[in-house]
């Protein structure tokens, strides 16, 4: 008589953690893409012909003017010139990851982006002394990379819808594919937009505090 056997269910498999890079694909290289950007700078910079510093200055003054005022006007305006500039930029990825060309295109517009960020620093910066520097650079730097970080974030989802799109589009996947996933974009979108309004009002609340201690 042969003894039974019972058999064991297996064990079902643990998940693993997945890190920041694997939780947001293409976060990393949007970053680098924002740094690069950053970084050129001041190359772009060096090479702009005197007209073009000339208006470099008349566009920062234009913003340092709303920096230079006090009171709660000056605090809107600041809040309100800030929001619809990310706005703007978070609209245009939104919209980039709807397009099969989206990865390339969502790349070069963080380069972009961040190519300008620094050339306004880098005019920010010019004139000022060390400790200003210094000060100047704890109160812009600190909400200017949140929101290049919020914005990264969103680019990953735009970068992974539009990848499948472009994959339907070329007809490179089976039918039975994970679909572009348009819902998941569209929150992260709003959740960035939302995400924008208390990062605008800290930045507004600094730049009221940089133009008292300046």
């Amino acid at each position: 008589m042969q003894p039974e056997v019972h058999a064991t269910a297996p064990a079902a498999p643990v998940p693993a953690r997945r890190g920041a890079a694997q939780a947001f694909p293409g976060s990393g290289m949007l970053a680098a893409a924002f740094l690069a950007g950053s970084a050129a700078a001041g190359v772009l910079y060096a090479l702009c012909n005197a007209p073009q510093l000339e208006w470099l200055r008349a566009y920062l003054q234009s913003w340092l003017a709303l920096f230079s005022a006090s009171g709660t006007h000056a605090a809107a305006a600041i809040f309100t010139a800030e929001y619809i500039t990310l706005l703007a930029a978070a609209t245009c990825l939104f919209l980039l990851g709807f397009s099969a060309f989206g990865p390339v295109l969502i790349v070069l517009f963080m380069m972009l982006y961040g190519a300008g960020n620094g050339i306004l620093t880098v005019q920010l910066f010019s004139g000022t002394s060390l400790g200003g520097k210094a000060l100047l650079l704890l109160l812009t730097a600190v909400p200017a990379s949140a929101a290049a970080a919020c914005l990264c974030l969103l680019g990953a989802a735009a970068l992974r819808v539009s990848g499948r799109i472009r994959a339907y589009s070329f007809r490179t996947v089976h039918p039975g594919a994970e679909r572009p996933g348009a819902a998941v974009l569209f929150r992260q979108y709003l959740l960035t937009l939302v995400l924008f309004l208390p990062l605008c009002g800290a930045a507004a609340g600094l730049a009221c505090l940089e133009s008292r201690l300046f």
